[in-house]
Formats: structure tokens, sequence, C-alpha cells
């Protein structure tokens, strides 16, 4: 638990990567909180059915802490990757994710979820800081393959986008991060403009160059429960 200089109480909720977008959003959201709560468990799911213990840990938590906002910063591939029910309403994966945010609202004044990082789930270590390194270090400046086409970020995550766009919730903020890697048609796994890599590690954790790039999205979303709160 954080103390911070507002009134509201706070909980983080997830996995590893709720973890490093904590270190990142504590001192954007001290301003703003009387306390900062992470509760998060590595390799865990949130929004897509996982083991019972934790699921069980996390709803204790929540009933008992009320939080003024919930934000939940998890990776869990199978909102992407698996295949979608038509119509949306009858998908067990749309309706696990569903129930679950119902859940975090009727206990929490307000949920923001940040929807999966396309980046980190198709990251491969084709992509990492070693090989940019290796080739920097061998004089080849040319990165064309750091990059997919936005039609293929897109694509790759279209079912989560159909998923998540499809649940009605008055409380929940829906945050789109995986929007701010990609310009003039490409998405890129690095920063072009100083070769500094977006993904630490081959889990597709997010370096601090990546959470910078992020900075503005999440600035908007604080803004936006500063309004709501």
């Amino acid at each position: 638990i954080q103390p911070g200089n507002g009134s509201a109480r706070i909980l983080i909720l997830g996995n590893s990567y709720a973890v490093r977008a904590a270190d990142f959003l504590r001192p954007m959201l001290q301003p703003m909180a009387k306390e900062i709560l992470l509760f998060a468990q590595l390799g865990t799911h949130i929004l897509t059915e996982g083991a019972a213990p934790y699921k069980n840990a996390w709803h204790r938590v929540i009933e008992g802490m009320k939080p003024d906002v919930t934000w939940v910063i998890t990776r869990e591939p199978e909102l992407a990757t698996k295949p979608l029910t038509v119509p949306i309403e009858m998908d067990p994966t749309f309706q696990y994710a569903r129930d679950t945010l119902e859940f975090i609202s009727q206990h929490s004044k307000q949920v923001v979820v940040d929807y999966q990082s396309v980046g980190s789930m198709l990251f491969d270590m084709k992509w990492s800081r070693f090989k940019l390194l290796r080739r920097i270090s061998q004089g080849k400046l040319k990165f064309d393959d750091f990059k997919v086409t936005e039609e293929a970020w897109t694509k790759f995550n279209r079912n989560e986008t159909l998923r998540m766009d499809k649940i009605d919730n008055s409380k929940l903020i829906k945050h789109r991060i995986s929007e701010n890697q990609c310009t003039a048609g490409y998405c890129y796994f690095y920063n072009p403009a100083n070769l500094h890599v977006y993904y630490a590690d081959i889990f597709g954790h997010a370096t601090s160059e990546l959470m910078e790039l992020l900075r503005p999205s999440y600035n908007d979303v604080i803004e936006e429960l500063k309004k709501r709160l």
C-alpha cells in the first residue's frame, strides 16, 4: 500500500504486467489518491478463467476494500486468440470478461481496464534489444523488420476489440493502449527516434520507453477519473 495526497482509494489489479505498470502509475495517481494498493499474482488471469485460489483472493480484497477506482492491467492473450462465437453475447470468453467487470463494478465507484498490449502478444525475441544492439554493432542501421503493418496489428487483436467493445458498463473506462505504438500505417517494437526497444524480455513486459510513450494516454484516463469522482 502506498499513501497519496488525495482522497481516492485505488486498487491496481492484475498480474506481472500490473506490477510493471504500477511503478509507473503511482506518481501519476498520488495527487488524487489517499492510498494505492497493488494486488497482483504472476502469471494469473482476471478477465479470462484462471486459478481459483487467486480469483477467490482478489474477490475478497475488492469486497473488503470497496475501492473508488479499480484498475485492471493484465496480459491475457485468450481475449484475442480464442475463436469468437457469434453472436458475441453467446461467446464464453466475452461472457466471462463481462461478468468479471460487472462484479468489479459492483464493489468500485469506477473501473479502468487496459486493453491487451498487442505488441506484448506479438512480441518475439527477434525484436529484442539484443538483436537491435547486435545489428548496430555490425553497422547495420536498417530496422524495417522491427515493425509490423497496422493492418496485421489490428487483425490480430480483432477478437479482443469486438469482445471488449461489446461490454456495456457505465462505470467502465476502456483504455486502448496499443494504438499509441502505430503511426503512418506501421506499429513499432522500438522507438525509431532513439532506437530504444519497447519490450524488456521474452514475456513482452514493457520497458520505461514504452511506458513513456503511453504517458499521455494514461494521463487522459486519470483526468477522466478525476471528473467522474
